[in-house]
């Protein structure tokens, strides 16, 4: 207690000042091949490339399929970006790929 019978008053401990942002998100790129079904490649792609052009605007992933190699039953798809946007298109088309192999009523 100190000398008028009150609490004594403890000095403020310095402590690191608080971020002022949240941490900027990663831009290393990153690049992922997926195979698809050849089967598939058509609801990937969508009626005018509709559905690959949603993939790259909504993810902001560059996106390529290649060409079907010769005898191959599959076709590689191509995604470029950050982690995030390759894992944002790859749930995409997946979501394609899904919806394609439900059967239809």
């Amino acid at each position: 207690m100190g000398a008028a019978g009150g609490y004594q008053q403890m000095s403020a401990q310095a402590y690191p000042p608080a971020p002022l942002a949240a941490p900027i998100a990663s831009t290393t790129q990153v690049s992922s091949r997926m195979t698809i079904p050849n089967m598939s490649v058509g609801a990937v792609i969508g009626k005018g490339g509709s559905n690959i052009s949603q993939v790259r605007q909504i993810s902001g992933a560059r996106v390529k399929i290649h060409e079907m190699e010769q005898g191959s039953q599959e076709r590689v798809l191509e995604i470029t970006g950050t982690n995030e946007q390759v894992m944002t298109a790859q749930q995409l088309v997946q979501a394609f790929i899904t919806n394609n192999a439900a059967p239809a009523y």
